[in-house]
């Protein structure tokens, strides 16, 4: 329709530089406005979308990477850590410093010796509980003494020799006794048995009389002469 109404429209020559009769222009109908005015007005709105939809698309240079400071990372990388010189200690902080170090050395010491302590502690008693394996205690008979250890032979054959019948089948031993050793004979299974024995040297004339060996005491056998 609007193709039609265009069609008929007529512009004059002189406007279009031609000469030439004058065409009369057919005057326009109110119809014929209101769809002129339509048209312009879509048109005119057609743009305006067009302008708004172009505004909203992102501007090229925005879609571009942020370029990247390559020399800017590099520097990061190779940046070495900043030292900081340490603060010289005040004459009170070395002196604590010092007192520091002197009780963990000495807290270090009373440490070591209380382990060497106890280590000798639990060996001394592993040497007793041996003895006592090997030196239970015993009931004996003493019959002489004497401080020099290679005299007890001796004075065990000369007290034999006054009561040979009493001691025949008998040992001799010795043990020590503060600066002398006693010489003795044994070991005898009660203290009733032991006083028997001894009473039995009394009446030999042979001076004697009980004794009882500790647990691990040591107790030796003497060479017989």
């Amino acid at each position: 329709m609007l193709a039609r109404i265009v069609a008929g429209l007529s512009i004059p020559a002189a406007e279009l530089g031609v000469e030439g009769p004058v065409r009369a222009v057919a005057p326009v109908s109110e119809a014929t406005e209101q769809v002129l005015a339509e048209a312009k007005a879509r048109t005119a709105q057609d743009v305006a979308t067009r302008a708004k939809a172009v505004a909203l698309l992102p501007d090229a240079e925005d879609e571009k990477p942020a370029p990247v400071k390559v020399a800017a990372v590099a520097a990061k990388k190779t940046a070495k850590p900043e030292v900081t010189e340490p603060k010289p200690l005040t004459a009170a902080e070395k002196k604590a410093a010092a007192a520091k170090v002197a009780a963990e050395k000495k807290a270090a010491a009373e440490k070591k010796a209380a382990a060497e302590k106890k280590a000798l502690a639990a060996k001394e008693a592993a040497e007793e509980k041996k003895l006592a394996r090997a030196n239970p205690a015993r009931i004996w008979v003493q019959v002489a003494g004497g401080a020099n250890a290679n005299d007890l032979p001796k004075a065990w054959s000369a007290t034999k020799g006054k009561a040979a019948d009493a001691f025949a089948g008998k040992q001799g031993y010795s043990t020590p006794l503060r600066a002398t050793n006693r010489v003795l004979t044994g070991p005898f299974k009660t203290e009733a048995e032991a006083r028997a024995f001894v009473n039995t040297l009394s009446k030999q004339g042979v001076s004697a009389f009980t004794f009882t060996s500790d647990a691990g005491q040591v107790v030796t056998k003497l060479p017989a002469k």
